[in-house]
């Protein structure tokens, strides 16, 4: 995967940057194995030196959803300035050939569009609210496939999404509290009066 995305940048540069999501499900892929839940427990995992390496990236594991979420996040703002923001033809065609509904006017539709993909991304790249994102990416996805009939396409979409949504974003992320600053209270009432 991450070769594949290599030749993509190879290929068509900057825009390369509408697969980046692959390097980061190739560098999940790399860091968490099969070693405990696969074939490969059968096979080569029983090997001393495939056991030693897989320990030793058992200790970077804890970077794969950061960056898979970091990746993801970066092609969802690409995909949204480059096909709704900035060149807002591409969106309208295709909203005109699947007959797509849409309010109160097409232009603005697809600005909206285009927003609303570039602060998902943003909130993916930042780990803000990322369940509750990935149950709203989840519905794109599924109204885009129903829509646009985009579904092979879009498959490796639904299931990074579906990772987020069981894993979460995993450290390294902005914590947002929903709840008011909280103030400690003191742990010993005695203590303070004195």
């Amino acid at each position: 995967l991450a070769v594949l995305v290599g030749i993509s940048f190879a290929q068509l540069g900057v825009h390369g940057l509408d697969q980046l999501v692959l390097l980061g499900v190739a560098v999940m892929l790399f860091f968490e194995g099969g070693l405990k839940h696969s074939i490969d427990s059968f096979t080569i995992a029983k090997m001393s030196s495939v056991k030693k390496i897989g320990a030793y990236l058992d200790a970077y594991k804890v970077y794969s959803m950061p960056i898979m979420r970091i990746t993801l996040g970066i092609s969802l703002i690409w995909l949204g300035l480059t096909e709704k923001l900035l060149a807002p033809e591409l969106t309208e065609a295709a909203v005109i050939k699947y007959n797509v509904p849409y309010f109160p006017e097409l232009r603005l539709f697809v600005f909206f569009f285009g927003f609303f993909e570039v602060l998902l991304g943003a909130h993916y790249l930042l780990g803000i609210f990322n369940r509750l994102i990935s149950l709203i990416y989840l519905g794109l996805l599924a109204s885009a496939f129903y829509l646009f009939g985009e579904g092979v396409n879009h498959l490796h979409l639904f299931a990074v999404t579906l990772a987020f949504l069981i894993r979460g974003a995993g450290p390294y992320r902005m914590h947002i509290s929903l709840r008011g600053a909280e103030v400690a209270a003191p742990k010993n009432i005695m203590t303070e009066s004195a």
